[in-house]
Parts: C-alpha cells; sequence; structure tokens
C-alpha cells in the first residue's frame, strides 16, 4: 500500500473515532439538557445547549477536515484495469 491510501484510512478512522466520541457526549448533554428543563432549571438547560451545539459543530468541521485532506491525498492518476 502506498502511503498516501494509508494515510487516507487513518484520517477516516480517526475521523470516525471522533465520531463516535463526540456523539455519545453529545446524546449525554441532549439528556442532560431536557432533564434540567424538566425541573425548570432554564440556566443549566442554556449551558447544555450551548454544549450541544458546540459538539456538532467539532463534529461538522472534523468531517469538512477529513474530505478536504482526503481530496488532497486522492491519486492523481486514475488506474487502468
Amino acid at each position: 500500500m502506498s502511503a498516501r491510501k494509508i494515510s487516507r484510512w487513518i484520517v477516516v478512522v480517526g475521523v470516525l473515532a471522533l465520531t463516535t466520541y463526540k456523539s455519545v457526549g453529545t446524546f449525554r448533554d441532549y439528556q442532560a439538557c431536557q432533564t434540567s428543563l424538566r425541573i425548570g432549571d432554564r440556566s443549566a438547560a442554556d449551558f447544555y445547549g450551548l454544549q450541544i451545539k458546540l459538539d456538532y459543530g467539532e463534529i461538522f468541521v472534523a468531517w469538512c477536515f477529513s474530505a478536504a485532506l482526503i481530496y488532497l491525498l486522492r491519486p492523481k492518476q486514475l488506474s487502468r484495469p
């Protein structure tokens, strides 16, 4: 395997791991936000809402960064069978 192909796979696996890790945290923040809304703590709900938005932003940036790297590391010439 070429170094470019290995690099592309590392980027894909790394972003999938980061996305999985951040998604679990985002789900926990969502549950905490719902709980704080139920008990009437508006400031905690706002805090968890901000955390959810930040987590989604990080996931989006990670996917955009990985897409750009995969595009830059693509094969320069098409392989012919």
